[in-house]
């Protein structure tokens, strides 16, 4: 009987009780099989039944006998067990103290409403309270009454939309491989099409924040006020900034005359689990419009504040934390997709400079 070797690049499933979502994995298997097809099969049966999910495949190889036995060590052990009982499973962390018995990962606080009520109060600005029948505008800073919106959530979980990305992406996946989501490889008119697919939640946001901000100028009776859209991206990890602003401006430009500035602003983080990069981008990135600068620094400044405290240990006890991000897997219309948000470098394996 051959041994086959079968090493995958997963990650934790939401079940799996000792390791976090977000702490990624290479998985070796060793199966004792002839076919490789079928050991394939079974070590993928193998990975779920433990709780993890198959990002993309890394190796499959048959091995030759002779050769483990001469490199010995873990190697021809995990062979000699799967001769022994048909499996040997091996799990190697890309985390540094990865599980949640390990090194606990830094998480960053999340950037919520209430943060964002804190940078207009900087900037001289107020919270408008509802009227109890109209949903009103956030904020009125000046002469300037705002809206604020949230993604929050995860897009590419999203069964309706898993469903257009594959059919968007198969053709360009022909051998019937896994699908990666990866929009740089689209033709220019299939990336117009994976705007629309992936700003989806988007466009019904900013139609509401558009009749909110002209209910609040007739309730109010601010008609000289202008109107502004403040958009965060907390939580759709899988939406780069660049695409995300384009989204926005867009169905803004489209849907509604109440804008005359629009704001966005995505925050997310990046864990090898030594260490922790937090992120934000704010757009415009050079603002022309007096308020929206000052709003900028405003941002700027509370969010460095924030990283001083986690740092510190000073954040507020009811500070809700947020998580860095995590891949994304799912099938959907008989295949397999994945997207793998950036890596941050191990830098404990990094070799020491020498003098």
């Amino acid at each position: 009987m051959k041994i086959q070797r079968i090493i995958v690049k997963a990650k934790p499933s939401r079940f799996n009780k000792e390791f976090e979502e977000w702490e990624t994995a290479s998985i070796c298997v060793f199966i004792a099989e002839n076919n490789e097809n079928l050991a394939v099969e079974r070590a993928v049966a193998e990975i779920q039944r433990r709780k993890w999910e198959v990002i993309r495949f890394e190796l499959t190889s048959s091995l030759i006998k002779e050769r483990v036995q001469e490199a010995g060590g873990d190697v021809w052990s995990a062979y000699q067990e799967a001769e022994r009982t048909g499996l040997s499973f091996g799990v190697f962390p890309d985390n540094f103290g990865a599980g949640r018995g390990g090194i606990p990962t830094i998480r960053p606080p999340r950037i919520s409403e209430k943060f964002i009520d804190k940078v207009v109060s900087d900037v001289g600005g107020q919270k408008l309270d509802e009227d109890g029948t109209n949903k009103t505008a956030d904020y009125l800073i000046e002469d300037w009454l705002f809206e604020l919106k949230d993604l929050q959530e995860e897009g590419l979980e999203q069964r309706n939309r898993q469903t257009k990305l594959v059919k968007l992406f198969e053709p360009y996946f022909p051998s019937g491989d896994r699908i990666r989501i990866s929009p740089e490889i689209l033709t220019h008119e299939d990336q117009l099409k994976y705007f629309d697919i992936i700003g989806s939640p988007i466009q019904p946001q900013v139609k509401k924040a558009s009749v909110q901000i002209k209910n609040t100028k007739a309730n109010l009776k601010l008609n000289h006020a202008k109107g502004g859209l403040i958009y965060l991206n907390t939580g759709y990890g899988s939406l780069p900034h660049e695409i995300f602003e384009h989204c926005v401006e867009r169905y803004a430009r489209k849907d509604s005359r109440q804008f005359e500035t629009i704001i966005c602003i995505s925050t997310w983080t990046l864990s090898n689990g030594f260490e922790s990069m937090m992120y934000y981008a704010f757009y415009p990135p050079d603002p022309r419009i007096h308020v929206v600068e000052k709003l900028r620094v405003a941002f700027g400044k509370r969010f460095g504040e924030a990283m001083t405290q986690l740092i510190t240990g000073n954040l507020p006890p009811c500070q809700e934390m947020g998580s860095p991000l995590k891949p994304v897997v799912f099938n959907a219309e008989g295949f397999d997709v994945y997207w793998e948000p950036p890596v941050l470098p191990k830098s404990w394996l990094k070799s020491k400079k020498t003098s």
